[in-house]
């Protein structure tokens, strides 16, 4: 990534990043007062990476720094709800295995997935004061509702996603997961399907799984 940051020229090469920790990186951004964007496009080299929690810190400082137009700045808040929230779901996975392996003894009652969920929170709102209309913290809403299991609210963010956007794809799989969660599973099958034959690429796995599931549920078996 190479991006002129005021007076200075910021370059990244992905390659590089295997070998130097987040912390190291930021330093130099900071030092650099690199614009928004760059950060932005730092955490999603981490991201690639399979360094979300590292992609995380990125974004979450970026959100206290100037330096950004309006944009960059929305995005930088929305990006940051979404890479909190997927924080949560991998903390809350984590830990309903670790009460399973340790029923009966002590635990400690704070919850970092909620502790997660009320920052993603907290970022999609100061997204929306900057920009009530951007779409990434409408479906970042979205998300954070369906986590929560508040289908409603979800469906209202996915759908208006869809009908201002058009078919995104986070936005059909949102939408494929709250028709699942209320079980209407051939809803849930239409959207799945539309997801894979407009980003065959893109849709991955889990997609195929969902399409696979919601066929299971309607007794197609094989046959879809």
């Amino acid at each position: 990534s190479s991006t002129p940051s005021e007076n200075n020229f910021v370059e990244i090469f992905p390659e590089e990043l295997a070998d130097i920790p987040s912390s190291e990186l930021m330093a130099v951004l900071k030092e650099l007062n690199a614009a928004h964007d760059v950060w932005a496009d730092a955490a999603m080299m981490y991201i690639q990476q399979k360094r979300a929690r590292e992609s995380a810190a990125i974004l979450q400082e970026a959100c206290g720094r100037p330096g950004g137009n309006k944009e960059q700045t929305v995005r930088i808040f929305a990006s940051a709800g979404i890479a909190h929230l997927t924080q949560a779901s991998v903390v809350g996975s984590s830990s309903n295995k670790s009460k399973g392996a340790s029923a009966g003894a002590a635990t400690d009652s704070t919850d970092p997935s909620e502790e997660l969920r009320a920052l993603a929170d907290n970022r999609f709102t100061h997204a929306s004061k900057v920009d009530t209309l951007f779409p990434m913290q409408w479906i970042g809403r979205g998300m954070l509702n369906l986590s929560m299991d508040r289908l409603d609210q979800a469906r209202f963010f996915f759908e208006t996603t869809l009908k201002q956007c058009g078919e995104v794809l986070p936005a059909l799989l949102g939408m494929a997961a709250v028709l699942y969660h209320e079980k209407d599973y051939k809803g849930a099958q239409a959207n799945y399907a539309k997801a894979i034959r407009l980003f065959p690429k893109k849709s991955g796995a889990s997609t195929r799984v969902g399409f696979g599931l919601a066929c299971y549920r309607l007794g197609h078996g094989l046959l879809c």
